[in-house]
């Protein structure tokens, strides 16, 4: 009898340890660094406030928060969106690049036009431009511009910029002055952010004049 007594137990004992371990067994909170090495579903709010390893496949239905590092070897699946406010600035950000004439020599009387229709809404959040030669003489402007159809307003805090004196160093990055409205550097879908480059009669044409634009989206 007691062999049978101590072999069922040692059976229960066995299927509580190898069974899953619900969330809400610990009372939704893991608060020591811990190491999973089976799939771990949490099905409701969970906080965890240590560096959590996940070896198998995480799914998450519900709201966890974690307060330390969280690594994951095998598959995450996340039913709501990963939220913005903890994401590094570098991905939400990007570089959108505008060249003119394609790097080649500036033709004097022409006007280039680059413009890039964005897909996602965001936020301007820096304008430079280079010149690997700066454009001398002659009567030239640069303008930065967000437009959707006839509506057009400038990005920067004057309605253009003199490409002989902007910037002002060849093959160095300059930074243009933002408006100071923050309306007109939110962008939408459909949007398009253009970039107009008119020369006149130069006495030095320029030479791969470029534009970097970097902006921030809201979906991220």
């Amino acid at each position: 009898m007691n062999k049978r007594f101590v072999s069922l137990a040692m059976a229960l004992l066995t299927f509580f340890v190898a069974a899953p371990l619900p969330v809400d067994a610990v009372t939704n909170r893991v608060k020591q660094p811990t190491v999973f090495t089976k799939e771990v579903t949490f099905q409701s709010t969970a906080a965890i406030t240590g560096n959590q390893t996940v070896g198998g496949t995480l799914g998450v239905t519900g709201n966890t928060t974690v307060g330390g590092t969280l690594g994951v070897t095998g598959a995450a699946t996340f039913t709501v969106p990963i939220t913005a406010a903890n994401v590094n600035t570098s991905v939400k950000r990007e570089t959108l690049v505008l060249n003119f004439a394609g790097g080649e020599l500036l033709v004097d009387g022409k006007t280039y036009v680059c413009s890039i229709p964005m897909r996602r809404a965001g936020t301007v959040k820096a304008i430079n431009v280079s010149a690997h030669t700066r454009m001398a003489g002659g009567t030239n402007t640069l303008a930065f511009a967000k437009k959707q159809g006839s509506t057009s307003v400038t990005l920067i805090s004057t309605a253009t910029v003199d490409p002989t004196a902007f910037p002002t160093a060849a093959d160095t990055a300059e930074a243009a002055t933002l408006t100071s409205t923050g309306a007109d550097l939110i962008f939408a879908a459909g949007d398009c952010l253009k970039s107009t480059l008119v020369c006149g009669t130069m006495t030095t044409d320029g030479q791969g004049y470029a534009v970097a634009i970097d902006v921030e989206y809201t979906d991220v």
